[in-house]
């Protein structure tokens, strides 16, 4: 049964570009998205405009999928920030 999806955002030159990829890791099974920017608005309109193009077991073990938003990159040598303090 297919369920282990990984997803990642690929930026053109100048941030000018998005394309949103999802693959199946145990069946291969690659989805790409064009996306109108590099947002999470974006990438959701972008996945959500694909998904309904997926083969139904595919599309059923999304279902569970947790997605977590990455941290901004920062500048190599940039401080790191300070975690919140406990009260």
């Amino acid at each position: 049964m297919p369920g282990h999806w990984e997803g990642d955002l690929i930026k053109g030159a100048y941030n000018r570009s998005s394309v949103g990829t999802l693959v199946e890791r145990k069946t291969r099974y690659v989805v790409l998205s064009k996306m109108r920017d590099g947002t999470a608005e974006a990438a959701l309109e972008g996945f959500h405009r694909q998904m309904r193009h997926l083969p139904a077991i595919l599309r059923q073990s999304l279902a569970g999928l947790k997605i977590q938003a990455q941290q901004p990159s920062r500048r190599p040598g940039a401080p790191r920030p300070s975690p919140p303090r406990a009260s």
